[in-house]
């Protein structure tokens, strides 16, 4: 019974579905807040949402470079850059990936404030999102919040 058990078990471990996340960002920008919004999820959710018109597919802020133990590395960025001005002030937010390899890239944000272009004010600089699979979040910038918020889910 032991044996019929255990081989059960195996059949069924075997057969297990891969899950694979979607690292999807948003940057919306209204005329009185800014959101950086982890638009990410799993499978063809995931897939589907990397795919609307206002969606940043993080695979694609980079190009590939093939190397020879058979991994994908980011090579060169293609940075997603959008200048938002509310009333809180004008900020410039870049997107690009890190990682690669046998697993997909994750989001790197930054966010500077270019509201005085001789006195320009890093408020994100380099917040690599690879650990943030179970936690997703928000990044507002508003007059409430003229340096940032993180809102997490």
């Amino acid at each position: 019974m032991k044996s019929l058990l255990a081989a059960f078990i195996c059949l069924f471990a075997t057969s297990a579905h891969a899950d694979w996340y979607y690292h999807v960002m948003k940057v919306v920008c209204d005329r009185n807040e800014i959101r950086i919004i982890d638009y990410s999820e799993f499978n063809e959710v995931g897939e589907t949402r990397g795919k609307e018109s206002d969606a940043i597919n993080v695979d694609n802020l980079s190009t590939w470079k093939h190397t020879s133990d058979d991994l994908n590395v980011p090579d060169k960025p293609k940075p997603y850059i959008k200048v938002c001005k509310i009333p809180a002030g004008n900020y410039k937010v870049t997107l690009t990936n890190a990682g690669g390899g046998y697993s997909a890239p994750y989001p790197v944000v930054n966010v500077l404030e270019i509201s005085n272009l001789k006195l320009l004010i890093p408020l994100i600089t380099d917040l690599a999102l690879d650990q943030v699979v179970k936690n997703r979040y928000e990044i507002v910038f508003s007059t409430q919040y003229p340096r940032g918020h993180i809102i997490n889910e």
